[in-house]
């Protein structure tokens, strides 16, 4: 069920950049010698400006898929004789003849 005026939480840029921030932190610790499990206030940061950093990134691409999108169909708005609709091929005329040899 989709609720109108909300969002997903998560995205692919948004988990992904999370998990890499949290990535960091136990990379960060073993390097140290610690254990990767300490300092968990640096795992919840850097996982957040992870996961902050992946919607800024989805918000961005978002806003220039739908700017092309608003140029492009302006343009065709304009210029409908350069899209008329293209009949439907059917097979028959798609295909080649063929003979099976035997």
């Amino acid at each position: 069920m989709r609720i109108e005026g909300v969002e997903k939480l998560s995205n692919f840029y948004s988990l992904f950049f999370g998990t890499l921030g949290v990535g960091a932190a136990i990379v960060y610790n073993i390097s140290r010698s610690r254990p990767g499990h300490s300092s968990i206030y640096l795992h919840i940061g850097l996982g957040a400006l992870g996961y902050y950093t992946g919607d800024a990134l989805n918000r961005y691409k978002q806003r220039a898929i739908n700017q092309r999108m608003v140029v492009l169909q302006d343009y065709m708005a304009r210029h409908p004789e350069d899209f008329v609709g293209q009949e439907s091929k059917k097979f028959k005329d798609v295909f080649q003849p063929w003979t099976p040899v035997r």
